[in-house]
């Protein structure tokens, strides 16, 4: 049987618990064996994380101790210079070979700039995309229409190795790491994803720098 593998890419400037649930339920609707979390490393079009990559990737290791389906990959923390999301699918498409099924994620609040990543318009030639519409994020108004012309093509389900879109809603996780961020310098109490917060005693000693140096209360 072919590998099923989802990939989602991001900051996790913090990872949470919509992250978490998110890919959970994309690896049950798709039947993901896997699914990779690549924090980025340097972004090409977006400001640099607040967190460091190191505990960026800490953080992540302790959201996902809970679950063996989902694996840090810290490849593009290892990276020098800026991240682009082609090389790293054409990577993984070289390393788990031709047939296996491998599913770029991305948020639907991207769309806007999708058409801005470098060699966008490629990536369906190595990998599928997911595109996760989330409840209370709408996407970007000013989506070119070369993109919007690829949403036209989304089908109910993904059956080959790359090369297909699916657009699909997925539950209310009313989080973001933007609020996060706020909300931890304003020290309330924060819904951190469940392996972060229940090793809170942790976070103080290797994330006590974090997010100008405010820790999370126990």
């Amino acid at each position: 049987m072919n590998k099923r593998i989802g990939i989602l890419g991001g900051s996790f400037d913090p990872v949470h618990r919509g992250h978490i649930a998110s890919v959970l339920e994309l690896a049950k609707r798709f039947d993901f064996e896997q699914v990779k979390l690549l924090p980025v490393g340097q972004h090409a079009i977006k400001k640099a994380p607040l967190a460091l990559a190191a505990h960026r990737k800490a953080m992540l290791d302790l959201a996902v101790r809970s679950y063996p389906q989902l694996i840090v990959d810290d490849r593009e923390l290892r990276r020098e210079g800026a991240s682009y999301t082609i090389d790293t699918c054409c990577e993984l498409r070289s390393e788990l070979g031709d047939e296996a099924t491998i599913c770029f994620i991305v948020g639907s609040d991207v769309l806007g700039n999708l058409h801005l990543w470098q060699r966008w318009e490629e990536l369906l030639g190595v990998v599928n995309l997911v595109v996760m519409r989330r409840a209370g994020i709408s996407a970007n108004e000013s989506i070119a229409p070369e993109v919007m012309a690829l949403l036209g093509t989304s089908v109910a389900k993904i059956d080959r190795p790359y090369g297909q879109l699916a657009s699909v809603r997925l539950g209310e996780y009313p989080i973001s790491s933007t609020q996060l961020r706020r909300e931890l310098v304003q020290r309330n109490d924060v819904a951190i994803s469940t392996g972060a917060l229940n090793g809170c005693h942790l976070w103080r000693e290797k994330f006590a720098s974090w997010c100008l140096g405010i820790y999370c209360d126990a």
